[in-house]
């Protein structure tokens, strides 16, 4: 986290406060609590977000007995959810590495998933056999449809179905 402690507890209170629609000050509890999340990393984002639904539940005349108490439990299965699936994530991606021989320096010059996953996509049509490229191609352009579109949006439509189709091959791995 590139923020001090100060500034997390500041912005969560703030926020926090407004929410609640009232002027408090934050229980020794509360504020050890906001030091814990602070300690695990968890981004203000997600404890904002958690708040905000959390505090949304309680009727208004019962919004000033709402403590952040509340909102621990909720947070932390949040974050472990999010962990789970990031470490999947993570997981998945050094199987296709393994599995299509991916040089990995070659990935981590990208910073989104979406730039990752576009490297990858070409990088196992580059390296497909002949045939298999061809399969494909036959495959592609026995189901779509060319009528009424121009030879770029055809060649188009071909490259996202082949696209489409390696993408899920990966899924199955």
């Amino acid at each position: 986290m590139n923020q001090s402690f100060e500034e997390y507890l500041k912005e969560i209170e703030d926020f926090y406060l407004k929410q609640k629609g009232i002027f408090a000050f934050l229980s020794a509890k509360e504020i050890d609590l906001i030091k814990s999340w602070y300690k695990k990393n968890i981004p203000l984002n997600i404890v904002k977000e958690v708040i905000k639904q959390e505090i949304a539940k309680f009727p208004t005349k019962k919004k000033k007995k709402f403590s952040l108490i509340l909102v621990d439990s909720i947070l932390k299965e949040k974050v472990s959810t999010e962990n789970k699936e990031e470490r999947e994530a993570k997981d998945k991606l050094q199987k296709v590495i393994k599995v299509f021989n991916i040089p990995e320096e070659k990935i981590e010059k990208f910073s989104s998933d979406i730039e990752k996953e576009r490297f990858i996509v070409s990088y196992i049509w580059q390296n497909m056999d002949r045939e298999d490229k061809e399969r494909l191609i036959h495959e592609a352009t026995s189901n779509i449809d060319k009528t009424g579109l121009s030879k770029t949006e055809y060649e188009e439509m071909i490259k996202s179905y082949i696209y489409t189709k390696i993408l899920n091959y990966i899924e199955l791995l």
